[in-house]
C-alpha cells in the first residue's frame, strides 16, 4: 500500500510507515489497488530552439515504485478492479480496458469517459447519458437504460432512474422490498448483506432478501462495515449490530465507518480521535478531524485494509495508523504557505475581466448531489463574510437579510467597487481552492477559518499598497 504526501504542489509517495518511495514528481495520484497504483508524472524534456518544455505521462507503477504499465497512447486510467482497470486511449479518444501487463483486454470502443470497474464480474459503462453493465467479454448484460448506476456489492448494485433508486441483480431484476427511499450513505450499495433505507424520513436496514432487519427508527445510519454501523438520533451517535443493538452505546456528537478495528468519532464535533469497538477512546480527540480509513481527498476505497488515514489539524494534515501513532505530515504548513502565496501572487498580476455575476445558487430538484439548503450555504457565507468587513452596498445588504432566496446571486451592484476589484482577481480561485462545492454537497459542514477569506483580502490589500 502507498499513499501520497505533498510538497511544492507535487505528490510523491510513502508506505505505511511513513518511509519515502517515490520523491514529489507527479502531478497527481489515484489511489493504491490490486498492488498498482495511477500517477501523472512531470516530465522535463527539450524541443529544438526552446530550452525546456514539460509534460505529464500517465504510468502505474507498483509498491516499489518501478514503472509497470506506461504507454503514450494510454492518458489516464481507473485503479485496477478484478484485474482489470477502464484506460483513455488518445488515439481512438475512446476508453476500454487492460490488464496488469498492459494488454488490451477489452479494446477501446466505449465513448463514455467513465466507468467504476469492474465488480462481482459485471462493469458500469456509460453510453449515451444512460448506464448499463457488461461482462469481461464486453457483451451487454444489463442494456443501457439508468440515470445512474454503481458497483455490485452482495450481488446487487443501486441504480437510478429519474429521481427513484432501486436495487438491481446480475440480471437487472428489481429487489422487492418494502415502499422505501434508498440511502446514499450506504455508499452505493449494500454493505455486509445489509442496505441503509429511509421511510418517512427515517432510516432503517434491510438484507439482501428485502426484508426489513432494522426498523426505520433512527435520524441517520451509516451503513455497516466491520460488523458496526454508526447511528445517530436525538443528535447522538452510537454503534448498532446487525441485530439491531447497541453494540456501543450513544454518546457521541459524530461517529464514522470502522475500519481497522477503529473509527473516528468526536464528542464535541470540535476534537476528533479514534475509538476502539468497544467505543473507547485509544486516540484521544486532538484533531480537528480525522478521516475514515479508506478515504482519501479524491476516493472512498473499496479495500477495506488502509493502515494509514489522514488527520486534519488547522492547515495541516497528518497521516496516522490504526494504533493513533502520527507517520507523517501529509504537507507542511510552511510548504503550503510557499504555494498560497505563489498562487495569490498569480492571481493578482493576472488580467482579469470585470464580471457583472461572479456566481449563482444552484440545486439539483432530486436532491442528491445538491439540496436548497447547500445550493444557498456558500453565498450567505460570503454575503456575511463582506457585511462584516463593510464592503456590502445598500442593496447588498437588502438581499443579505432575504434569507435562503434559491435566486440569490453574488453580482457586482451588491458589493463595493473594491470588493468587486478583489472578487474578480479571487473569486474563482478561493472557490476552488478551498474546495467550497464541498459546503453545497454537505450543508451541515461548517465554515472555519472563513475558509481562508482573511488571508486572500490582506494579501490583496498589500498588493495595492504596493501599487
Amino acid at each position: 500500500m502507498l499513499y501520497p504526501y505533498k510538497k511544492n504542489n507535487q505528490y510523491g509517495l510513502i508506505d505505511k510507515d511513513g518511509k519515502i518511495i517515490t520523491p514529489t514528481k507527479y502531478e497527481y495520484v489515484d489511489h493504491f489497488s490490486e498492488g498498482l497504483i495511477g500517477v501523472d508524472e512531470i516530465m522535463t524534456y527539450r524541443h529544438l530552439f526552446i530550452k525546456k518544455r514539460t509534460r505529464s505521462i500517465f504510468s502505474y507503477i507498483d509498491i516499489l515504485g518501478n514503472t509497470i504499465i506506461q504507454d503514450v497512447n494510454i492518458i489516464s486510467g481507473q485503479p485496477f478492479s478484478e484485474g482489470l482497470a477502464f484506460t483513455r486511449f488518445k488515439k481512438e479518444e475512446k476508453d476500454g480496458f487492460i490488464n496488469k501487463e498492459g494488454e488490451i483486454v477489452i479494446p477501446p470502443i466505449f465513448e463514455s469517459q467513465f466507468a467504476l470497474g469492474f465488480s462481482e464480474g459485471l462493469a458500469n459503462i456509460r453510453i449515451n447519458n444512460k448506464y448499463g453493465f457488461i461482462n469481461k467479454k464486453a457483451e451487454e448484460i444489463i442494456p443501457f437504460k439508468y440515470d445512474s448506476a454503481a458497483e455490485f456489492h452482495d450481488g446487487f448494485a443501486l441504480v437510478k432512474n429519474r429521481s427513484k433508486k432501486s436495487f438491481i441483480d446480475k440480471k437487472g431484476n428489481k429487489l422487492k422490498t418494502l415502499k422505501c427511499i434508498i440511502d446514499d450513505s450506504t455508499y452505493g450499495g449494500f454493505k455486509e448483506q445489509l442496505a441503509v433505507i429511509s421511510v418517512s424520513k427515517k432510516s432503517g436496514i434491510i438484507n439482501i432478501n428485502g426484508d426489513l432487519v432494522i426498523d426505520p427508527i433512527y435520524d441517520m445510519l451509516g451503513g455497516f462495515n466491520e460488523g458496526l454501523c454508526p447511528a445517530r438520533k436525538n443528535n447522538v451517535y452510537g454503534y448498532l449490530n446487525p441485530s439491531g443493538e447497541y453494540a456501543i452505546e450513544p454518546k457521541f456528537a459524530n461517529a464514522l465507518d470502522f475500519r481497522n478495528g477503529v473509527a473516528p468519532a468526536t464528542l464535541d464535533k470540535k476534537q476528533w480521535g479514534l475509538i476502539n469497538t468497544k467505543g473507547e477512546f485509544i486516540l484521544p480527540p486532538s484533531f480537528d478531524y480525522i478521516q475514515p480509513f479508506g478515504e482519501d481527498d479524491y476516493t472512498y476505497s473499496k479495500a477495506n485494509t488502509w493502515p494509514l488515514t489522514l488527520a486534519h489539524q488547522g492547515q495541516s494534515k497528518y497521516y496516522i495508523n490504526a494504533e493513533g501513532e502520527t507517520i507523517l505530515e501529509y504537507e507542511s504548513k510552511e510548504d503550503k504557505q510557499k504555494f498560497q502565496n505563489e498562487m495569490l501572487e498569480t492571481a493578482f498580476r493576472k488580467k482579469v475581466k470585470a464580471q457583472e455575476i461572479w456566481d449563482k445558487a444552484k440545486w439539483a430538484h432530486d436532491g442528491v448531489m445538491i439540496t436548497k439548503k447547500g445550493a444557498v450555504k456558500p453565498f450567505y457565507f460570503l454575503l456575511k463574510w463582506l457585511l462584516e468587513k463593510n464592503l456590502l452596498t445598500t442593496e447588498g445588504e437588502t438581499i443579505y437579510q432575504d434569507k435562503n432566496n434559491l435566486d440569490i446571486c453574488i453580482a457586482r451592484f451588491m458589493v463595493t467597487d473594491l470588493a468587486a476589484d478583489f472578487l474578480d482577481r479571487y473569486y474563482k480561485v478561493w472557490f476552488e481552492t478551498e474546495a467550497i462545492a464541498n459546503f453545497q454537497i454537505d450543508p451541515d459542514m461548517s465554515f472555519e477559518n472563513n475558509e481562508n477569506l482573511d488571508i486572500y483580502w490582506e494579501f490583496y490589500l498589500s498588493k495595492r499598497n504596493e501599487q
